[in-house]
């Protein structure tokens, strides 16, 4: 039996990055890479991150989903189900309608 995993982040009103709060995605994915790579923070499975950091720049899911895809992924997951349409047609993630 497959596993699967579920993920629910919400994505209508998406344009690039968290349009919510105003930053562009460009912004948001260099804030994520300088944090990766500074010394001085401590952090579990950063490869696992720097994967999902690479999903999110050619993805158009939110960030935290392609760490729960990669974290699902790691664990024994064929997909991770969510019910975010960006995530339509990423390799990782089943929709649920």
């Amino acid at each position: 039996m497959a596993k699967s995993s579920i993920s629910s982040s919400p994505s209508s009103n998406r344009t690039l990055g968290f349009p919510e709060y105003g930053f562009p995605k460009a912004d948001i994915l260099k804030v994520l890479e300088k944090i990766l790579r500074t010394a001085e923070f401590e952090i579990s499975e950063k490869d696992l991150l720097w994967l999902a950091l690479a999903d999110y720049r050619s993805g158009k899911g939110d960030f935290s989903d392609y760490c729960l895809g990669r974290a699902n992924e790691r664990a024994g997951a064929k997909v991770t189900l969510s019910f975010d349409s960006a995530l339509k047609g990423e390799p990782r993630f089943q929709i649920l309608a």
